[in-house]
């Protein structure tokens, strides 16, 4: 059986890149939330649209930080929810 190695582990300040906070993560799904609303004129069912977002495939998209994701375009995170997947590039 191995021993841990006492010392001082922080993941978050070794990484090559910022972490996003919880606001930078809600603003990704606030916009997503804003373009399917006005799309499809939803503003009176939003639970609906966020129950759709939070429970399907995009939801572990946008959180899987090791892909790039995350970090596209607004209008991409968009065309790739009416696809219904992540639209790769065709070049």
């Amino acid at each position: 059986m191995q021993k841990l190695t006492p010392g001082n582990f922080d993941n978050v300040k070794s990484c090559k890149y910022e972490v996003p906070d919880y606001w930078t993560i809600g603003e990704v799904y606030e916009r997503l939330i804003e373009d399917i609303c006005a799309e499809n004129e939803y503003t009176s069912f939003i639970t609906d649209v966020l129950t759709q977002i939070y429970t399907s495939w995009i939801s572990k998209a946008i959180s899987n930080y090791n892909s790039d994701f995350f970090y596209q375009s607004r209008q991409y995170i968009f065309e790739c929810w009416k696809e219904g997947d992540i639209i790769q590039d065709a070049g």
